[in-house]
């Protein structure tokens, strides 16, 4: 075989899969908008997801390992463009539940991924011991601020399904997810996606309006106050406290906390 089509057959290696990936789910969405599939629509997340899409390059630059960087920013943009898909199938086919019933039920399937963090999670579980001995097979283990980070988005929308009206078996299990996740998150010391809950639960309390608009509003003058009588040096040094910024593990959480801080 000529070295160049050696070469080009060998290309596809696991990082540059993900990116791949990416780009066909992003040639999906463009062409079914394209077809007809849902017009482009505004959402309330469009100016946060356009700031980290276009913070990505910044955090490329910061990292110490360019490498795992990439398939980590493939994810993200994995993740958007199927965000919009769904919400263009939605507005199409006159708002149906299942993509929320399917996008919590990953977020529940994702708490399974807390057998395959040894520290800080793993170790603190009873778990029987044939699920600990196959989970040690297991080569390459989920780092905790990673499973943390993929559990923010369905805690936050999981909350605000508590909020709102209907079913109580869906509340009950949505109040389930949030506390399984925040346990996870508490465990693995992942002080980024704990800030990203307690935000993004408070931008629920103020979107929904009422009394929970008058909640959200106390709750932001209390962290207020908070910040104002601790200082903000403080508060940064607890968030920033553990972690080892001159090394390359410190530098790796440092992206990964950047990913959804």
């Amino acid at each position: 075989m000529p070295s160049q089509l050696q070469t080009l057959v060998a290309w596809p290696d696991p990082e540059q899969i993900v990116l791949l990936v990416g780009m066909g789910v992003a040639a999906v969405w463009l062409v079914g908008l394209l077809s007809g599939l849902g017009p482009a629509v505004r959402t309330p997340v469009d100016w946060p997801l356009a700031v980290i899409v276009l913070w990505l390059p910044a955090n490329y630059w910061a990292s110490a390992d360019k490498s795992a960087s990439i398939p980590a920013a493939a994810n993200l943009l994995i993740g958007v463009a199927i965000f919009y898909l769904v919400v263009a199938v939605a507005q199409a086919a006159g708002r149906p539940r299942w993509p929320l019933y399917l996008f919590l039920t990953a977020g529940a399937g994702l708490l399974l991924g807390v057998v395959l963090v040894p520290d800080g999670l793993r170790d603190r579980l009873t778990l029987p011991a044939p699920v600990l001995a196959l989970a040690g097979r297991v080569p390459d283990t989920i780092n905790a601020n990673v499973l943390a980070g993929a559990l923010l988005p369905a805690a936050v929308l999981a909350g605000g399904l508590v909020l709102a009206s209907g079913n109580w078996l869906r509340r009950i299990a949505c109040v389930l997810l949030v506390g399984a996740a925040a346990a996870v998150m508490i465990l693995g010391a992942s002080r980024g996606a704990l800030l990203g809950l307690g935000v993004g639960l408070l931008a629920v309390l103020l979107a929904r309006g009422g009394w929970y608009r008058v909640s959200g509003l106390l709750a932001t003058v209390g962290i207020g106050v908070g910040v104002w009588r601790f200082g903000v040096g403080t508060l940064l040094e607890l968030l920033g406290k553990g972690g080892a910024a001159g090394s390359l593990a410190g530098r790796l959480e440092i992206w990964s906390r950047a990913l959804y801080a």
